[in-house]
């Protein structure tokens, strides 16, 4: 698994164009229903069908991450039990679950940035004045 994907402009997971999208989202598909018809993770992963290699591991590193999501957070499923029904290697389920959470870290702290910028001097002034009000 590789920890941080990026394209040759920089582009990370979710960073796609519209044909990358389509590419993406075909991709989950086929991952699905592989899954559904029985096959282990990595097996329906082989029946990607895409040529460039880093929009595949994009998509495959970000199936887990959502297969996590639904199973381990929604669900409150075991990370083990989640690595057995992938037939895959807990750790690598452990390995995707710390990066989602530096990705969600990495997001929150950027959005914070963001916004926290958005307002300004003027407002970041006035909340230094705030607190030596109080």
């Amino acid at each position: 698994m590789t920890d941080n994907i990026a394209d040759s402009e920089g582009r990370q997971s979710g960073e796609f164009t519209e044909e990358e999208a389509k590419v993406h989202h075909a991709g989950f598909k086929i991952i699905f229903e592989g899954m559904q018809k029985g096959l282990s993770f990595d097996d329906a992963c082989a029946g990607l069908k895409v040529v460039d290699p880093v929009m595949r591991q994009i998509i495959v590193d970000d199936y887990l991450k959502v297969t996590i999501a639904e199973q381990h957070f929604q669900e409150k499923r075991e990370l083990k039990d989640v690595a057995l029904d992938l037939s895959i290697p807990l750790e690598r389920v452990e390995a995707a679950k710390g990066q989602m959470m530096v990705e969600v870290e990495k997001a929150a702290i950027d959005h914070y940035h963001k916004t926290s910028s958005d307002a300004g001097p003027e407002a970041a002034a006035g909340e230094d004045q705030k607190k030596k009000d109080n």
